[in-house]
């Protein structure tokens, strides 16, 4: 019973909707054919004077501004970051799924973690080095 008065109700909405269009379109027809040349004009002067606007478009390409609110703490943090160690080297990968796979499963998940195990366990055997280079001493760790 209500779900039949919410379909009625939302019938009702679209075909007062759907008249309104047609009237505004039915009286744009009206005043395009009694006054096609000003109605012309109108239109090119309206598209050149927002075609302008192309000139002084500012094209955002950093990932971190076009996600992210610039109220977020964690501009404050990647800001912290920057300040503090910008001039150390750091790296960052992208992970993307097998084909006809997802990176969503149990068997993604345990694959990352076997992943991250094995990078831990990685050592590099520096010649001027009396110590092998490990991801422990390398990776600063979040206190």
């Amino acid at each position: 019973s209500h779900v039949r008065h919410y379909n009625t109700l939302c019938d009702a909405m679209f075909r007062f909707v759907e008249l309104g269009l047609q009237r505004a379109f039915a009286g744009l027809a009206l005043a395009s054919a009694a006054r096609p040349l000003t109605i012309s004009l109108t239109t090119v002067l309206v598209l050149t004077a927002l075609g302008f606007g192309v000139f002084n478009i500012e094209v955002e390409t950093d990932v971190i501004k076009l996600w992210v609110d610039d109220s977020t703490e964690l501009i404050d943090q990647l800001d912290f970051y920057e300040e503090n160690y910008a001039t150390l080297r750091s790296d960052s990968f992208i992970l993307t799924p097998k084909p006809g796979k997802s990176l969503l499963t149990k068997e993604a998940f345990h694959e990352l973690y076997e992943l991250q195990r094995w990078i831990k366990t990685v050592e590099y055997k520096h010649p001027d080095l009396v110590k092998p280079v490990r991801y422990e001493n390398m990776c600063y760790k979040v206190v």
